[in-house]
């Protein structure tokens, strides 16, 4: 197991970001590696929702919110057969901007057990790109919509 952590401001109010990074369904604007996502459980999103995705080297994984504190903060548990992923983002109030930080512990599965000093580097450098992919997305979300 490894954890990862990275932390950014993203432009707009906290509500809006929390808002629009805590619908999953997002995550295939501003996520190149999210091929589907799926909401299975009734809306409105909150504690306890489900989704189901397909990831790019993962395959298939169910991401529950285990914890929803609008707008505060975010937990998440992502299940794959090659790995499990509990997510922590902490959401500040910085006016016009959001104080967003992540903090991730991977624990890869049967055969990603053995590629795991492989795994650790890839996942730093693709968890460092998110911040600005999802501000991508929720600036390019604001004029679509």
């Amino acid at each position: 197991m490894f954890t990862v952590e990275e932390s950014a401001r993203i432009a707009g109010q906290r509500v809006e970001v929390f808002d629009y990074f805590s619908d999953l369904r997002n995550e295939q604007r501003w996520n190149p590696d999210v091929r589907t996502v799926r909401l299975t459980t009734p809306e409105p999103i909150g504690e306890g929702s489900v989704f189901t995705e397909k990831v790019r080297g993962v395959g298939a994984m169910e991401v529950r919110h285990t914890l929803f504190d609008r707008p505060y903060r975010l937990d998440l548990i992502a299940d794959s057969r090659r790995m499990t992923v509990r997510f922590r983002f902490d959401f500040a109030d910085l006016g016009l901007e959001t104080g967003f930080r992540a903090h991730a512990e991977v624990e890869p599965w049967g055969a990603m057990q053995l590629i795991e000093p492989v795994l650790r580097p890839v996942f730093v450098r693709t968890f460092r790109r998110r911040p600005a992919q999802i501000a991508k997305g929720l600036a390019a979300s604001r004029s679509t919509g």
